[in-house]
């Protein structure tokens, strides 16, 4: 019996030395490995925030060219909006006097066509006890009052009030 417990101990030794080697281990690695990583996210962020002035730059160049620009060509552009314009049209009305023929034959299919009307239900809605008990105590009704007439007890009209409130 003494054998096994010098062999337990023994294990248990063994396996605390090398848990305690394996955490030196890895906290000697992770102040490297955090160190590159901080390095290519500031090297990230860098060439991020670098693209963004470049892009900035080009737009206020772009903008003020604009600006400087005679107002001549405004015209020519709005020129070319009104041809495109112009020509979707066109399009549209050669598209119409093509189906035209074609309309006039479905729409003959339904000119006796009668939708079918819902049938019209007397429903009423009951309210709740919840919506009873806060109207009549709105009315202002006491608790006794409103629970007689409901045929609800005193505790729950009581209840529903003050959690309502």
């Amino acid at each position: 019996m003494i054998y096994l417990l010098v062999i337990s101990f023994i294990f248990h030794f063994i396996s605390i030395y090398l848990i305690v080697l394996l955490f030196q281990r890895q906290k000697k690695q992770d102040p490297k490995d955090h160190e590159r990583e901080l390095k290519e996210l500031e090297d990230l962020l860098l060439s991020f925030t670098t693209e963004m002035k470049e892009n900035n730059e080009k737009l206020i160049q772009s903008l003020s060219s604009m600006e400087k620009k005679p107002q001549g060509d405004l015209g020519g552009i709005k020129s070319k909006n009104e041809n495109v314009q112009e020509n979707s049209l066109l399009e549209r009305d050669m598209g119409e006097k093509r189906n035209d023929k074609s309309s006039r034959l479905e729409d003959s299919k339904y000119d006796d066509y009668e939708p079918p009307v819902p049938e019209i239900e007397d429903s009423q809605v009951n309210p709740s006890t919840t919506a009873q008990v806060l109207s009549l105590h709105r009315k202002g009704y006491n608790v006794q009052e409103i629970a007689k007439a409901l045929n609800v007890g005193a505790g729950e009209v009581e209840l529903l009030i003050k959690f309502y409130k």
